[in-house]
């Protein structure tokens, strides 16, 4: 599941936001229709009793289940742009867009029948094996997860979890319909301490343990970076055995208090890893603070994580509007984060919270100031420079408005920032950003005061790549897609990194790439994008060998013929 997913889920508990259905919900109709067939990708047989579901965001959903001949058919649907998604127990869940690769128009039409053809649904793997505690016994009722490296967001590494399964009574465990690739597996009793009162609803209290059970990965380390991973082929079965490790655990005693020295309540107080790839985020301790300020956090494994505070308004609005993102302009309210090593009991920890500090700056058009046609939709975001993925990471996201006047501030603000711009009007696109006389668009700007004299161009000619491709025969295709990527392969892994792109054909056939930044290129052509995977350095550094080299200078449009190997 998504750090955003979970955020949200998070700040729902906090609140103590329950979704309601105002009544029945009825999705628009019409006259289209659309039908087809799912078939085993591996042998091509027919796929019945699959559950197909059809969604278009802002209009509905439609369900069907296929029948003895893996037919599925949805009538009477309305136009618009829909994805199908396929579910069936030992198969991999896959969204198919609404057109095969080598159609034209994104859109169905009112009255059209499409026939979507064969959707080769691909089969799963399959990881099963036995948990036992430290003593050798089975461990009943432990959750087990197997998590992916993914790369979906180039240059963000993290684990995801790629299925969930419990033990049973004899600590056996399967879990199934494993998209094939490399996983790593933990198994774990604790998934994540929630110390937070509700609405007339004490917290729940957790009491320390002097020892206990810490989440485990295959086949005893307590931390993924010495774990072993396992290949998962397609319709295959992996077996594991992983043995729970216990350690020493400590508590956490400490108070908050605000910038005037105040006790600082109602606040939330969140422990996570320091290097956190996204694998353990469930085991995120999240407590609150008493009037006083105080708090404690129980059962805490040795090792360096982060003290992150924040105010509880803030998920409590997450949690009723589903966004992580601080709406533009509004007043941050006041938040911490601070290093910790804990290798035994940590008493009188005193954070000290405040404001943090505004950015000022500027917005340019081709080197003028910026007009009011450009500046009327545009947000300026600031986005935390921090490794992995944690609950904190995504709240402090921050952004701010383009005043009329071509200015803009960004406040509460501390530590490594990125800025990037949104609401930009087609045709333009982020150049640079300049702090200090230096470039800091890529590698952000560390912020320990008020800045001043920020300033973000933006381009009215931005970079453009574009071109077609071809098969080995040399035969014009549009079932490919395009990866572009620096030769430096140091912005392979840069966060936020803007020098790794991919690109679809589009309805002529031609790809096309625009606002890379000016450098040196690979182009390479792929029969498809791998999901999460594509952007990894492992599969660019594989890539390199057969890419086409390229420069692209500011502004400069550059023509690309690709062959797809």
């Amino acid at each position: 599941m998504k750090a955003y997913v979970a955020i949200v889920m998070i700040a729902a508990a906090i609140a103590g936001v329950t979704a309601r259905q105002a009544g029945p919900q009825t999705s628009p109709t019409g006259t289209a229709r659309i039908y087809g067939r799912v078939v085993d990708a591996t042998a091509g047989a027919r796929v019945r009793a699959a559950t197909v579901t059809l969604a278009s965001p802002g209009t509905g959903g439609w369900v069907a289940t296929t029948d003895d001949e893996g037919r599925f058919d949805f009538r009477g649907l309305p136009p618009g742009r829909f994805t199908i998604r396929v579910a069936k127990g030992a198969f991999v869940t896959t969204t198919f867009p609404l057109f095969a690769r080598d159609s034209v128009g994104p859109e169905l039409k009112d009255g059209q029948q499409l026939d979507r053809g064969d959707l080769r649904l691909p089969r799963g793997g399959v990881i099963a094996g036995r948990v036992a505690d430290e003593h050798g016994d089975a461990a009943i009722a432990a959750g087990v997860q197997a998590w992916r490296v993914d790369y979906t967001f180039p240059g963000s590494r993290r684990l995801v979890t790629g299925g969930f399964a419990e033990t049973n009574d004899l600590g056996d465990f399967r879990l199934y319909g494993l998209r094939p690739g490399t996983y790593y597996v933990s198994a774990s009793f604790r998934l994540m301490q929630l110390s937070v009162s509700e609405a007339g609803v004490p917290a729940t209290q957790f009491l320390g343990a002097a020892r206990g059970v810490v989440p485990t990965f295959y086949p005893g380390s307590t931390i993924s970076s010495n774990a072993q991973t396992i290949e998962v082929r397609a319709g295959e079965e992996a077996t594991v055995g992983i043995r729970l490790q216990s350690a020493s655990l400590a508590r956490l005693n400490g108070r908050v208090v605000d910038a005037r020295g105040q006790p600082a309540g109602n606040t939330l107080v969140m422990l996570n890893a320091a290097g956190a790839d996204g694998a353990l985020f469930f085991s995120a301790n999240v407590v609150e603070t008493n009037a006083q300020g105080q708090f404690t956090i129980s059962n805490v494994p040795p090792g360096d994580y982060r003290v992150d505070v924040l105010g509880k308004e803030r998920l409590e609005a997450i949690g009723k509007t589903g966004s992580t993102r601080r709406a533009p302009d509004a007043s941050p309210s006041e938040s911490a984060s601070q290093p910790i090593t804990v290798n035994g009991d940590v008493d009188d920890l005193l954070i000290r919270t405040g404001l943090g500090f505004e950015m000022r700056g500027r917005i340019l058009v081709d080197g003028a100031p910026a007009q009011a046609s450009v500046l009327e939709k545009l947000l300026v975001d600031a986005m935390p420079l921090l490794a992995g993925q944690s609950i904190s990471s995504q709240l402090l996201m921050a952004s701010g408005s383009a005043r009329f006047d071509g200015t803009f501030a960004v406040p509460g603000l501390a530590g490594w920032w990125v800025v990037r711009l949104r609401g930009l009007a087609p045709g333009l696109s982020l150049q640079s950003v300049m702090a200090n006389g230096l470039d800091v668009t890529d590698a952000g700007v560390e912020i320990s005061q008020d800045i001043e004299g920020v300033d973000v161009a933006i381009t009215t000619k931005p970079t453009r790549v574009t071109g077609t491709v071809t098969d080995a025969n040399g035969t014009p295709t549009r079932d490919y897609a395009v990866i572009v990527f620096s030769e430096d392969s140091r912005h392979w892994t840069r966060l936020l990194t803007r020098h790794v792109v991919s690109a679809n054909p589009g309805a002529d056939g031609r790809f096309i790439v625009t606002a890379l930044p000016a450098g040196r290129y690979f182009a390479a052509a792929v029969a498809e994008l791998e999901r999460g995977q594509w952007a990894s350095p492992e599969h660019l550094e594989q890539l390199r060998a057969r890419a086409t080299s390229f420069s692209l200078s500011d502004g400069e449009t550059r023509g690309l013929m690709l062959v797809r190997r």
